[in-house]
């Protein structure tokens, strides 16, 4: 499963979240039965605080993000995910997330991002039943998601939750 969509539909215009009490409890179940997920970007943002996709999947709030700026990711620890990936810069500015880990949960921050905003968690892992979760934060726009080091990061991470 890889989701790239918030649940709030339009934070303009208050609007139901998508992910219901039925299809969160199917999506819950799904992962826990082996299930492979990513979790992209906005796709980590606008739950409630209590929400299940939350606490059991994502494991971090999304707090806010500065303006975009020059970004730079760096791994932090040896991990599937990281292999043949090295320090690099996205090629146009970047959202740098900032992002609240949920304190004690069973999650290994795998790279940083790191920018004239600070450093925060930028790739995250961790399984939930049989199902293995990544999380990754930044990667907005063509330029971002197209660069060589972003997308065998992406491979690498479609690789592993398989």
């Amino acid at each position: 499963f890889l989701s790239f969509k918030d649940p709030i539909e339009n934070d303009q215009i208050p609007t139901p979240i998508w992910c219901d009490e039925k299809w969160t409890e199917k999506f819950l179940n799904d992962v826990q039965n082996g299930m492979g997920t990513i979790m992209f970007h906005a796709s980590l943002t606008d739950y409630p605080e209590n929400h299940a996709i939350l606490t059991n999947v994502v494991r971090s709030n999304f707090i806010t993000h500065p303006e975009q700026c020059p970004l730079t990711v760096k791994p932090i620890a040896e991990h599937p995910i990281i292999e043949g990936i090295g320090k690099f810069t996205f090629p146009d500015f970047d959202e740098h997330y900032v992002m609240k880990m949920i304190p004690n949960a069973d999650t290994t921050i795998l790279a940083e991002t790191v920018s004239k905003n600070g450093v925060q968690p930028a790739v995250w892992i961790h399984t939930y039943g049989k199902g293995k979760i990544c999380c990754i934060v930044p990667a907005h726009n063509t330029q971002n998601l197209t660069c060589e080091p972003f997308v065998k990061l992406v491979k690498n991470a479609i690789d592993w939750v398989l």
